[in-house]
């Protein structure tokens, strides 16, 4: 059995370190670990992506994609670049940010 896992909220963990699946012990082989930097680094709209996965399915995969997709734009690309570099302070005030506001609401409710 494969498991797809989108993980494009990775990197929005309050309370917890993030695990991804493909971390648990004999999943690694078995997952399709699909992501992005819309959320995780605020690029909403920019439609820049990946997937890991095993060898054999990344090239059953490129081989649609190739043909039914172009490219992400190079100025997704550069900023995606520029965020994996740079960007991990600014993801993580975002966190900070939505947990208080999260805490705020849980609070609010109890």
């Amino acid at each position: 059995m494969l498991v797809i896992a989108d993980e494009i909220y990775a990197e929005l963990v309050y309370d917890e370190e993030y695990t991804s699946l493909a971390f648990i012990k004999g999943m690694r082989e078995r997952t399709i670990l699909i992501s992005g930097y819309s959320k995780g680094f605020a690029m909403t709209g920019w439609r820049l992506g990946f997937v890991c996965a095993p060898e054999e399915i990344l090239q059953a995969m490129l081989k649609i994609h190739q043909y039914s997709i172009l490219c992400a734009p190079t100025m997704a690309q550069h900023a995606a670049i520029e965020a994996l570099q740079n960007g991990r302070s600014d993801v993580e005030e975002m966190v900070k940010s939505y947990r208080r506001r999260r805490n705020y609401i849980v609070q609010s409710v109890l």
